[in-house]
């Protein structure tokens, strides 16, 4: 009878514990890991439904890094929302802000960047240089039209037509939750290509190529790392003298009108991005793996002096154990999130 080898019952193992993950991730609960340091690898993940939080880190003194040195991390999910201020949204007791009228030289609470605007807009400008975009966390800023599904919230098919902006990976995570959770048409991003002033260029007939500015946006997130926008809301405050005189609260921008005011649709979009966006974990990667993998060399040895079966045996329980306690934790991370909902909720006060 075949006896295998321990290094092909290690090959079977560690492929019966990498699998799981890729299942997982499309259950909504999207992750990506972004590189902080190539001294020593040291990367984090950030991941729709997480509660975020831990302690602040400094991104290592990297040569060739635009923005080594900077303050990172903490960024809690009670902390989201923004105003319509861009640069609103950083947690004030972690990251007080001096300024007010510009993100240049700010950290990154939630491990992303703020979004760049064109022409330098409040201090923008170092984001959006193509010499720093390769080293963009989640990769590349995209926007994407949010459309209602046929029939589901009684929504215009172009009055109602939102848009979301952010890095790449963000943007197709928090799409996944919203084709989920408000039922929105799944559409792909194209590139976040802003406007160069305050008169915006409209789409064509599928809602791709609409060219955004600073006074189109409803709300932002995330330490203005994330948007979300209409073409035909302009927000008068957003701009030269008020930009640099008020806060940009709800009550100090120029009001939405009716249709969005009390739209269920777009409330659903408010609160989906609010709960499912993308933040950085608490801390960095666990030392799970690592365990994981000496756990595996141990039973692996065991597995290959006790008997075949059990080497053929193991892998498969392991697998399907490992697999239902992973998808068991998704609901969990989805009923925390929205247990924080009011807090969120009322600190925003929306809209």
């Amino acid at each position: 009878m075949y006896r295998p080898s321990p290094v092909s019952a290690i090959i079977l193992l560690v492929f019966a514990f990498s699998s799981p993950e890729s299942v997982v991730a499309n259950n909504n609960n999207y992750r990506f890991s972004i590189a902080q340091s190539l001294n020593n690898f040291d990367s984090r993940t950030v991941s729709s439904w997480s509660g975020g939080g831990g302690s602040i880190a400094n991104l290592a003194n990297s040569t060739g890094h635009p923005f080594s040195g900077r303050p990172y991390g903490s960024g809690d999910r009670s902390t989201i929302y923004g105003s319509r201020a861009y640069g609103s949204g950083y947690p004030q007791w972690s990251y007080p802000v001096s300024d007010p009228t510009s993100v240049a030289g700010r950290g990154f609470p939630y491990g992303v960047w703020p979004i760049p605007w064109a022409g330098d807009y409040a201090g923008s400008g170092e984001y959006g240089a193509e010499s720093v975009d390769i080293f963009r966390p989640g990769g590349v800023m995209v926007q994407v039209p949010l459309k209602s599904g046929p029939d589901r919230w009684n929504a215009s098919s172009l009055e109602e037509t939102y848009w979301i902006i952010g890095d790449r990976d963000s943007i197709i995570s928090i799409m996944a939750s919203m084709v989920d959770w408000c039922h929105a048409e799944p559409i792909w991003p194209d590139t976040f290509n802003p406007a160069e002033s305050a008169i915006g260029v409209a789409g064509d007939a599928t809602g791709q190529g609409v060219r955004l500015h600073p006074g189109n946006i409803l709300q932002y997130y995330r330490a203005s790392t994330f948007a979300l926008a209409h073409p035909a809301y302009n927000n008068s405050y957003a701009y030269f003298p008020l930009n640099t005189s008020t806060l940009l609260t709800h009550d100090q921008s120029t009001p939405l009108n009716n249709v969005m005011k009390y739209s269920a649709w777009l409330r659903c979009i408010n609160e989906t991005i609010a709960n499912a966006l993308p933040i950085l974990d608490d801390g960095p990667p666990s030392d799970n793996n690592s365990i994981g993998l000496a756990f595996i060399l141990v039973l692996t040895v065991v597995c290959s002096i006790i008997s075949t079966y059990l080497c053929i045996l193991a892998p498969r329980l392991i697998l399907r154990g490992n697999c239902l306690m992973r998808i068991r934790q998704i609901p969990y991370k989805k009923e925390a999130a929205l247990a924080r909902r009011n807090i969120t909720f009322d600190f925003q006060n929306y809209p």
